[in-house]
């Protein structure tokens, strides 16, 4: 029996002994295996989401660049304000409106443009204005309208039911800086 026992004990001993072993091979692989990847993983991923706002930053630069270059073709090289009123007064024309009179300003000098502007009265229909309104901001030049008045006007045009506004318009020209 004593020989059983003493076998026992020995096992015993190796299996406390290999539990040991274990759990020291377990904390020092935490200690200095797992803890210091994990912090390594957590700069990595910190390095990684500046860099994801980085990009988001730069795509959005890049596309304001794109978009100042294109505005920037639309600029006028003409600097005649005869030249502004008479493409004013050709769309007011294509979109059958009356032209009652046009007032330009004096340019006003910018960074990067400069800026014409331009009072319009005018007589049209809702939708003629409209349309005049889409040519005039979608021509090449760079024209903006940047204020509208309007007041209803008696009577109709023509023979149609459509009601005749008089509008007062300010739009701009804006033209590069040279």
């Amino acid at each position: 029996m004593k020989y059983k026992s003493k076998i026992t004990g020995y096992k015993l001993k190796t299996v406390i002994v290999s539990i040991g072993v274990v759990l020291f091979a377990a904390i020092v692989g935490v200690k200095f295996i797992y803890q210091p990847t994990k912090e390594k993983i957590s700069a990595i991923e910190s390095i990684q989401k500046e860099e994801e706002e980085k990009n988001k930053l730069l795509k959005q630069v890049s596309k304001r660049r794109k978009d100042v270059q294109r505005r920037r073709l639309r600029l006028s090289k003409n600097k005649n304000a005869s030249y502004f009123i008479n493409q004013i007064t050709k769309l007011a024309d294509e979109s059958g409106i009356e032209i009652i009179s046009i007032k330009p300003g004096l340019f006003q000098r910018e960074d990067y443009y400069q800026k014409l502007p331009l009072v319009l009265e005018a007589k049209a229909t809702y939708n003629q204005l409209g349309e005049f309104i889409s040519k005039l901001e979608s021509s090449r030049q760079f024209i903006l309208v940047e204020e509208m008045n309007l007041r209803k006007e008696e009577g109709k045009i023509g023979s149609s039911d459509a009601i005749k506004v008089r509008a007062s318009l300010t739009a701009s020209l804006f033209c590069s800086p040279r």
